[in-house]
């Protein structure tokens, strides 16, 4: 009989366990109490596997819940749903379909972010005592079974800084070094104090980030994101440490580098992390922290966590120097967002001018409230081009053969002109937009009581004073986040469709069905003449007009849509993650002379080569877009050679054009610099280019990780200069 003795090894194999024997010892428990339970047996029974090295506190052994809605269960869901609904089979059976073959993708509750701030206000202890006193009081049972599950898992997480504190101790009996020794002490000191206290150092402060982040790992993977102002978090212990000599500058950066360190391990790669930004009245709110940070990624040089630098016009040129050095590192971050935008976006997403400009960034790029907002940022996400492919094939989708219900039915051949069709585009569109509106807000009545998080809550606004989970409109604002993608292939379909139909009547809807249905087999002229149509991102009217057209139809749309079974506000997201190139491979050969399986556009960005008129007419093509409804966020990718940043003048000029960008309305923007050929030869030879680190679509990632598709539409995107 072989022995099993490593700790990591028993756990993992015992994980089951734990949730059965919860589940089986607590059944007449409430569900989110026995959520609570399994939070606090899965923290408080992993073994706590400390780095030696780390200035910080942390542990190598990583896990998360396997039951949270962490991932898209769809399948879960519409279970669920059939059973509150059982009369609406169609629909359900509709969204499922419209997952399966392409148009629909969805990742129900997307990324939250925890409220660091109420843990820096009051501490563990504070949180427990108010807990405490409000169960004493309250009369209702269901408030009083969720403030049983806030108080489970408070102790719980109390408890798991006291078992650092323990190991700690244990490790400083028998450590002899004495640096060691010191960082060892300085450990248990923290964490005697924070598991009750708020913080009183900038170590501590770090310490505490480290463990809520571990904290809501465990509980679910979506809310790993955090979506802090790090900056503004730190800095009051930052200045005080300095006033008082406890702390320099360089020590302040060792501590920052061992949390990047902490992220990098722990391998979340949509660890978010807000720097920079303006207050109500314009001012710069930057401070030696923004700084720290940003040399921090420098030196640390991982995919993780990725940084986003608010820019205003009085962000300071320290700060916009740093900036433009950490791009240049080609990690891909910061990714810049425009305040100004950014902030009118929030307000139109329900949100109040004071809490607009509290705005971080979490998951890739979606804008939250940190501590005041569930959005469900992956609410779903709607693939324009598949709607596209189902009206030229009159429902039926061309990879699968399956069958798509249209809201209206033609005849191609009945078109006398393009606007007839274009406006069809529109009625097809908007139809799955309510379709998958209702089916979102009916589908978040069943994820609050499925999935609730009651860690999550027990450190957010609002939920423990309204007495309700953060999923169950327990904090201040709840919306519902409505993503899409495809909108360049799209528009440039379009642009196709008029030219080549309707004004040159070079070709037939005939021949063009034919064209893709054969994936351009023997139409490679027909292909290139598509190829030659105008492109959006090129600054030409007759296609960024299409653009800005259908970008304004959507987000009215969605930003129109009243909740029927929930309270809050849809608002609309335009970043595409990794279902780019996922959506691409359910999509077929498209009008603007795309390939069958091949990845859709990125994000805002034009199609992948298409734009070949520089980086100014890019910006000049999206900047005619307006982007008041973005409040889930957006993307605008752009690539640039290393060797383009080897002229001062070129950085300033790349400076400008950023400003320039955001003086004309846009939103955000984020870069890889990187060459063609260093990509191609990554692909090739992935042995010798284990850190190289590109921006993917909101988030960065290690080149090599990347499935194929996505390293190939990476390599595709036009490498841009400035003339």
């Amino acid at each position: 009989m072989i022995m099993v003795d490593d700790p990591v090894f028993l756990y993992k194999s015992h994980r089951e366990l734990i949730y059965k024997t919860v589940n089986e010892k607590y059944l007449s428990e409430p569900l989110i109490v026995r959520k609570a339970y399994m939070f606090a047996e899965e923290l408080l029974l992993q073994p706590i596997i400390m780095e030696n090295n780390s200035m910080i506190a942390y542990n190598i052994f990583h896990s998360s819940m396997p039951d949270s809605q962490g991932a898209e269960q769809l399948e879960k869901e519409i279970e669920h749903l059939s059973k509150l609904y059982p009369d609406q089979k169609e629909q359900f059976d509709e969204i499922f379909a419209a997952r399966e073959i392409g148009i629909l993708q969805r990742w129900a509750g997307g990324h939250t972010s925890a409220s660091l701030e109420l843990l820096f206000e009051d501490g563990y202890q504070k949180r427990i005592e108010k807990v405490l006193s409000r169960m004493k009081i309250t009369k209702d049972d269901e408030v009083k079974k969720f403030y049983k599950a806030e108080l489970i898992v408070l102790l719980a997480a109390q408890k798991q800084i006291l078992r650092y504190c323990d190991e700690a101790e244990n490790k400083l009996r028998n450590e002899q070094d004495k640096n060691l020794k010191e960082r060892l002490f300085r450990i248990i000191e923290a964490c005697k104090n924070i598991a009750y206290n708020p913080p009183e150092n900038f170590f501590e402060a770090v310490q505490l980030i480290v463990f809520t982040h571990e904290f809501c790992t465990v509980e679910w993977n979506g809310a790993t994101s955090q979506g802090l102002r790090i900056d503004q978090l730190l800095n009051k212990y930052y200045v005080s440490d300095i006033v008082k000599k406890k702390i320099n500058r360089a020590e302040a950066l060792e501590v920052i580098c061992s949390l990047w360190k902490f992220y990098k391990i722990h391998g979340e790669r949509c660890a978010n992390l807000t720097i920079g930004g303006s207050d109500e009245c314009g001012n710069d709110m930057c401070n030696e922290v923004t700084l720290i940070c940003m040399e921090a990624s420098m030196r640390v040089r991982a995919d993780v966590p990725l940084l986003t630098l608010r820019v205003h016009p009085k962000l300071n040129d320290k700060v916009w120097n740093t900036a433009l050095n950490l791009v240049q590192c080609g990690q891909g971050f910061p990714a810049f967002y425009n305040d100004t935008a950014a902030v009118q976006a929030k307000m139109n997403a329900g949100v109040s001018r004071k809490d607009a400009y509290d705005y971080s960034t979490l998951g890739c790029v979606e804008l939250t409230i940190g501590g005041r907002e569930f959005s469900h940022t992956e609410g779903a996400r709607i693939n324009w081009l598949k709607i596209l492919e189902l009206m030229i094939f009159n429902g039926t989708c061309q990879l699968t053969g399956r069958q798509w219900k249209l809201k209206e039915t033609h005849d191609l051949e009945e078109f006398t002109c393009f606007e007839q069709f274009y406006n069809w585009f529109k009625t097809e569109l908007k139809a799955v937009i309510n379709k998958v509106a209702d089916f979102i807000d009916k589908a978040a009545l069943v994820y609050s009581e499925k999935w609730p998080t009651p860690y999550l809550s027990s450190i957010t606004y609002g939920c423990i004073e309204n007495g309700s989970d953060i999923t169950a409109h327990g904090t201040k604002y709840y919306n519902l986040s409505i993503n899409c993608v495809g909108m360049a292939n799209t528009v440039d379909s379009l642009e196709v469709i008029e030219q080549l139909i309707f004004k040159e009547k070079s070709i037939s809807f005939e021949q063009l069905k034919a064209a893709l249905k054969s994936d351009f087999k023997g139409f490679e002229e027909l292909r290139q003449k598509m190829l030659s149509c105008p492109k959006y991102g090129n600054d030409i009217n007759s296609v960024d007009s299409k653009m800005a057209d259908m970008m304004g139809f959507f987000s009215e749309t969605v930003n129109n849509l009243k909740m029927i079974h929930n309270r809050g506000k849809f608002q609309c997201g335009f970043y595409s993650v990794m279902h780019h190139a996922l959506l691409g491979m359910k999509t077929g050969a498209s009008c603007d002379g795309r390939f069958s399986g091949t990845s859709l556009s990125n994000s805002l960005s034009p199609s992948q080569g298409m734009d070949k008129n520089g980086p100014t007419a890019v910006i000049n093509s999206i900047n005619k877009v307006s982007m008041k409804y973005m409040g889930n966020g957006g993307v605008l990718d752009m690539k640039f050679l290393p060797s383009f940043f080897d002229k001062q003048n070129h950085v300033q000029a790349f400076r400008y054009m950023i400003e320039t960008y955001f003086d004309e309305g846009g939103l955000e923007v984020q870069f890889n610099v990187v060459s063609r050929e260093t990509l191609q030869e990554a692909q090739k030879n992935p042995e010798k280019y284990k850190n190289l680190v590109v921006r993917v679509s909101g988030y960065s990632a290690y080149f090599i990780k990347l499935d194929k598709e996505l390293q190939n539409e990476i390599i595709e995107r036009t490498c841009n200069y400035l003339i």
